[in-house]
């Protein structure tokens, strides 16, 4: 499977799609680049924040078959950009939401694949859970589809659910 990351850069932003590890733990750098402003970055954030609540009723309700709940979060970059990069969720309580880094990032030094961070709500970008072999949320990557290399694009489609919610999810 092929994780993607989304990063800033001054000029543009360099946008994180996931087909996320379903079942396995394979790691390979894609990145599609989008220009500042772009709604394809900009629109499934939006969506993904509106429906937040949905994935954290899955998280508080944990119903048999669902798992690997992962946040994607900005993080600042020392050249003052922003990587969005997807987090394994470990635990969230009204003190604070912790998770593990899910891949290398590339403009984040201190930081590795598998750390440790508490996330900021404020910085939440998008979430994803798998539920059937099938992945639920992932805004970015249903949003970006269309600018994948067509091996990358026809895995994602495979990995995705038909629908960002599941059918009676508002």
């Amino acid at each position: 499977m092929s994780l993607h990351r989304l990063t800033g850069a001054v000029a543009g932003v360099v946008v994180a799609i996931s087909a996320m590890p379903l079942l396995t733990a394979c790691q390979r750098e894609n990145f599609v680049v989008v220009s500042t402003g772009d709604p394809a970055a900009t629109t499934p954030e939006v969506e993904a924040r509106k429906t937040l609540p949905i994935f954290w009723s899955k998280v508080e309700g944990a119903p048999a078959g669902v798992g690997e709940f992962r946040l994607k979060i900005g993080l600042p970059t020392p050249n003052g950009a922003v990587e969005h990069i997807w987090t394994d969720l470990v635990s969230r309580s009204s003190e604070e939401i912790v998770g593990t880094i899910a891949n290398d990032p590339v403009n984040l030094p201190d930081l590795k694949f598998g750390a440790v961070v508490r996330i900021d709500p404020e910085t939440i970008s998008d979430w994803s859970y798998v539920k059937g072999e099938k992945l639920y949320g992932a805004y970015t990557m249903r949003a970006l589809l269309d600018r994948m290399p067509a091996d990358e694009r026809a895995e994602a489609l495979a990995l995705l659910s038909a629908q960002p919610l599941e059918a009676g999810a508002n």
